[in-house]
């Protein structure tokens, strides 16, 4: 009689907390269920929040608390059901004991019901946690298509949530603002403002419009191709660990080679990352190296140090047919080839090559076809910044030389927030 006076006067309290508006455990409290055998009482737990939104893709935990007269575990004694059968899929609820002690501290039993619930398809439905006595709380649930305005932003979305993170330095904010003032810049140029004709080095007609779209698939800033960047310099790292030329140059470049920073690889930042995007959404407009190649601003003015070109692009390349960008960095290691026969016809061998006949053959090879894409890869260490975009029409890299007071960060720490974003958006 006592458990059950208790229970009577706590029921009379939360039902007195639900008149006025109060909430427990960060949800609103729910119907009592004070005749049932074993649960008394179930709340939501949606941090306040009466209904939830949930994107395709993505998951949510939902959680019930269960309040018992008993330490009897109330497992099979609610049920989580969907209004409209195809808008979301209910998972099997599990059951974990909680410590519960009232306001006159009494202790109590409870346990909190936990359930994964997923999009299938856009709609809206109402999820329902009912318990055997016909005791219940609802849901209002919003399935929405993945693509949310965030997502719309792309790499744009990405460095506003960056400069919101608390912890960054003055250099690291300096180039945040930098590569997002790129970004802004390219959105609201036209293609006509630095190609009047709107006619690309074929001759052809273009479609006037802005120079960078993030809501546009086809455009390197998109937010499916921030993972490009990360992409292209594994393939990179790979393949300059192989590459015989390479550990020519590092051995002539520098006295110790196991002490380099960063194991002599080279660093990338947002601002290098934004210039590369422009440039690509450029080419794939003008089919070559456009009239305002390596400009990566809209704001560029010759000799302005205070425009963003004020940095040092040491070269750019790009890969012009439609290719991913591991398959774009591997295609300009294929200009190595140009190489070989130069290193072939002066007589050389690769084992014991100096730096100086490297030069000699790289000159050699120059003359005979194109190598720039190779060179590109060839020369990349810890004293450059190097970024990679890629588009639905190719892939491009930059490379820059490193200001010692520049943000900077390997390519995993970069790919890191890139998987930290995406995650915490539902992409």
């Amino acid at each position: 009689m006592l458990i059950r006076n208790q229970v009577r006067i706590i029921a009379s309290v939360l039902l007195a907390a639900v008149l006025t508006g109060a909430f427990l455990f960060g949800g609103q409290i729910g119907a009592m269920d004070v005749m049932a055998k074993t649960v008394t009482e179930i709340y939501k737990e949606t941090h306040g929040d009466a209904d939830f939104e949930i994107r395709i893709g993505s998951k949510k935990t939902v959680k019930v608390v269960l309040y018992t007269e008993s330490s009897a575990s109330p497992a099979k004694k609610v049920a989580f059901t969907s209004s409209k059968k195809g808008i979301i899929s209910v998972g099997k609820a599990t059951y974990k004991k909680m410590a519960y002690t009232d306001w006159y501290g009494n202790k109590h039993a409870a346990y909190r019901a936990i359930v994964k619930v997923s999009p299938e398809k856009v709609g809206t439905t109402t999820l329902t946690a009912k318990t055997q006595s016909g005791k219940k709380v609802q849901w209002k649930v919003v399935v929405k298509n993945a693509f949310t305005e965030q997502m719309a932003e792309g790499e744009l979305g990405f460095i506003k949530w960056m400069l919101e993170k608390d912890g960054l330095t003055e250099d690291q904010k300096t180039d945040l603002n930098q590569a997002k003032r790129i970004l802004e810049l390219a959105s609201q140029e036209k293609i006509s403002d630095w190609l009047p004709s709107l006619k690309n080095s074929y001759g052809r007609k273009v479609k006037d419009g802005a120079t960078l779209d993030c809501s546009k698939k086809t455009d390197a800033a998109h937010i499916s191709n921030l993972h490009a960047n990360y992409i292209a310099y594994k393939k990179l790292a790979e393949l300059q660990g192989k590459d015989a030329y390479r550990k020519i140059y590092l051995k002539d470049a520098y006295t110790n080679i196991a002490s380099l920073p960063n194991g002599g690889e080279p660093y990338t930042n947002f601002t290098v990352i934004a210039g590369s995007m422009v440039d690509e959404d450029r080419f794939d407009v003008y089919g070559s190296h456009n009239p305002r190649w390596g400009e990566i601003s809209a704001d560029y003015k010759a000799g302005d140090d205070d425009s963003v070109e004020s940095y040092d692009f040491a070269s750019a390349e790009v890969w012009a047919s439609p290719s991913d960008a591991e398959s774009a960095v591997s295609m300009w290691f294929g200009e190595r080839e140009l190489v070989d026969d130069a290193v072939k016809g002066l007589g050389y061998k690769k084992g014991s090559m100096t730096a100086a006949q490297l030069d000699k053959a790289l000159d050699q090879a120059g003359e005979n076809g194109v190598i720039g894409h190779y060179t590109f890869c060839l020369y990349a260490d810890h004293n450059d910044i190097v970024g990679f975009a890629s588009s639905s029409y190719g892939s491009l890299g930059h490379r820059m030389w490193r200001d010692e007071d520049m943000a900077r960060y390997t390519f995993k720490e970069m790919d890191d927030y890139v998987t930290e974003y995406l995650n915490e958006i539902g992409y």
